[in-house]
C-alpha cells in the first residue's frame, strides 16, 4: 500500500542549532541524513529545487525571478506519485500564494504568521486583493467575513493580525507564534487519508526573523529584554560594518532567541508527528528538514548575519530526519546528500523503497541579491556565487572572480573554514552546473519580478521579514 508523506520545512533552521535544540525530533527520528546540504541559501530558488531535483540555474526560480507560476506539476516530483492528493500550508510568503508556489498542489493554505484559524479569512489575500483605503478596506473585510463559511473564525484572524500591528512597538512579548501551532492544525486536517495517500508539505517561518520575546517560548533560554527585536537593526548595516564588536550584544540576543525559536519548534513538531501517525489509517512517513540555514556572525560564518548573498555552511548544511521510514534504511547516513535528491528520497518512501541518495560532490548556488534591496556595495552583494563540496573540502567562487577554498569537518555541524584565496576551482567542482557562472550569470540579469510589480501588502510582509 502507498504510504503518506509529510513534509515538514524549518525555515532558516541550521544544522548545529537544531542538533543542540530539538533534542525531541532527534531522538525521535528513525533516520538521520548527518551532511545534507540545501541547493541554495534562501527560500524562493531552495523550495523549487526541493519540488524538482534541480539546481537553481536549471529551474530558473532565484532572487532574478521569484514567481513560481511557470513550473509545472509534471516538473515536480509531483508527477511521479500518480492517485495521491497533494496538499500545502505555508506561512512562508515566497513558499506560498503571492508567488505562485501553490501552483503545483491540489490544495494549499497559505497564511498570515499571525493567522489563528487556517479555515478562517485568508486576510493576507484578502488584503493583496483588496484595493482600498483604511475605512474602505474595513468596509471590504466585514463583507467578505459575512460571506465567509466561518465568519467567526474569520474575524479573529483579522483581530488577532490588527492586534499584533498595535501591539508590536510596545516593551511587551509577542502574545502568540509565527504560525507554528496554526499550520500544525491545517497538517492535521489534510492527512486525512480515507480516500488515498496523501502528500503533505508545510513550511514553519518561527525561527525567520523578525525574532523577539514571545509568551509561548520557554523564557528559562533566553535572557532577552522583552522589548528587543531583530528588526531594530538593518541586517546591511551589521554586515557592511567595519567593527563588528558593537553588535555583540545584539548577536547575544539574536542567537539565543533563535535557539529558543528552535525549541518551541522542537516541542511542537515533536507531538505533531505522533498526532499524525495517530490520524492515519495508512502507513505515514514524515521527513524534516530545513529550506537553509542562517548565518549567525560568528568567524566560520564570515561574521556575517542572516542569509543574504551566501553559500557559508552556515547556511547550507541543514537537518533532514525521517520519521517511520519503510525497513531497509540505516539509522544514520554519514555521506552527503543533497536537496537535490529530496524528490528521490519522498518517491522512494511513498513507494515503500529504499533510496541510496549518497552523493560524492554537493553543489549549491546563490543567483543575486533579489527584489529591491539597495544596500550599500550593492554590486558585491548582488554577486552570483557558487560552491560544490567533496571530501572534507568546499570550494566557492562568484561572479566577481573571488575564489576561495574551506575546510570542512564533518565532525563540526554548520562550520568551515577559509584556508585558501585566488584558488583554481577543481574541474569536478564546476561539472555539476550544466552552464558556467558568467554565461548564466548575465542572461539571468535580464529579467525577473520586482517589488513594484508586488501589491502593497505583499511588500509589507516582505518587509517585516527584511526582504525589502
Amino acid at each position: 500500500m502507498d504510504r503518506n508523506v509529510v513534509l515538514l520545512v524549518l525555515d532558516t533552521v541550521r544544522k548545529d542549532y537544531f542538533d543542540e535544540h530539538a533534542p525531541r525530533l532527534r531522538a525521535k527520528s528513525d533516520l538521520s541524513f548527518e551532511q545534507c546540504r540545501a541547493a541554495s541559501s534562501w527560500s524562493t530558488p531552495s523550495h523549487a529545487s526541493m519540488m524538482t531535483g534541480t539546481l537553481p540555474s536549471e529551474h530558473g526560480i532565484h532572487a532574478r525571478n521569484v514567481d513560481f507560476t511557470g513550473l509545472r506539476r509534471e516538473d515536480t516530483f509531483l508527477a511521479d506519485l500518480p492517485g495521491y492528493t497533494a496538499s500545502g500550508a505555508s506561512t512562508n510568503i515566497f513558499a506560498g500564494t503571492p508567488f505562485g508556489f501553490d501552483g503545483v498542489f491540489d490544495s494549499f493554505a497559505s497564511m498570515s504568521r499571525h493567522a489563528l484559524f487556517p479555515d478562517g479569512l485568508d486576510i493576507d489575500k484578502f488584503l493583496s486583493e483588496t484595493d482600498r483605503d483604511s475605512s474602505g478596506r474595513y468596509v471590504e473585510f466585514l463583507r467578505a467575513v459575512a460571506g465567509h463559511e466561518h465568519p467567526v473564525k474569520s474575524v479573529l484572524n483579522g483581530v488577532f493580525l490588527k492586534l499584533n500591528d498595535v501591539l508590536e512597538p510596545l516593551p511587551l512579548p509577542r502574545l502568540y507564534d509565527y504560525g507554528t501551532a496554526t499550520v500544525s492544525r491545517e497538517v492535521l486536517s489534510q492527512v486525512d487519508d480515507s480516500e488515498g495517500p496523501r502528500f503533505v508539505f508545510a513550511n514553519y517561518m518561527e525561527a525567520h526573523t523578525p525574532l523577539q520575546a514571545t509568551r509561548v517560548y520557554d523564557g528559562s533560554l533566553h535572557g532577552v529584554p522583552t522589548d528587543w527585536s531583530s528588526n531594530e537593526v538593518d541586517i546591511f548595516g551589521i554586515n557592511n560594518a567595519d567593527d563588528m564588536a558593537q553588535f555583540d550584544e545584539y548577536f547575544r540576543n539574536f542567537r539565543q532567541l533563535y535557539g529558543t525559536a528552535i525549541d518551541y519548534l522542537d516541542r511542537r513538531l515533536v507531538a505533531l508527528v505522533d498526532e499524525i501517525h495517530e490520524r492515519t489509517d495508512r502507513e505515514t512517513t514524515v521527513v524534516v528538514t530545513a529550506d537553509h540555514g542562517e548565518n549567525l556572525g560568528t568567524e566560520a560564518d564570515d561574521h556575517l548575519l542572516g542569509h543574504v548573498s551566501t553559500l557559508t555552511d552556515a547556511t547550507l548544511h541543514v537537518p533532514l530526519e525521517v520519521f517511520n521510514p519503510p525497513e531497509g534504511y540505516d539509522e544514520t547516513v554519514d555521506n552527503y546528500v543533497s536537496h537535490l535528491d529530496l524528490p528521490e528520497l519522498l518517491v522512494a518512501l511513498a513507494e515503500g523503497e529504499v533510496a541510496n541518495i549518497r552523493r560524492e560532490t554537493v553543489p549549491a548556488e546563490r543567483i543575486g541579491l533579489g527584489l529591491s534591496h539597495d544596500p550599500s556595495n550593492y554590486e558585491y552583494w548582488d554577486r552570483m556565487i557558487r560552491c560544490a563540496y567533496r571530501d572534507e573540502e568546499k570550494f566557492e567562487w562568484d561572479s566577481l572572480g573571488n575564489r576561495y577554498r574551506h575546510r570542512i569537518d564533518y565532525d563540526r555541524a554548520s562550520w568551515q573554514e577559509r584556508v585558501e584565496t585566488d584558488v583554481e576551482v577543481p574541474s569536478w567542482a564546476l561539472s555539476p552546473f550544466p552552464e558556467d557562472l558568467e554565461s548564466y550569470d548575465k542572461r539571468a540579469r535580464g529579467g525577473g519580478t520586482d517589488a513594484e510589480e508586488m501589491d502593497e501588502h505583499t511588500r509589507d510582509q516582505l518587509e517585516e521579514l527584511g526582504y525589502l
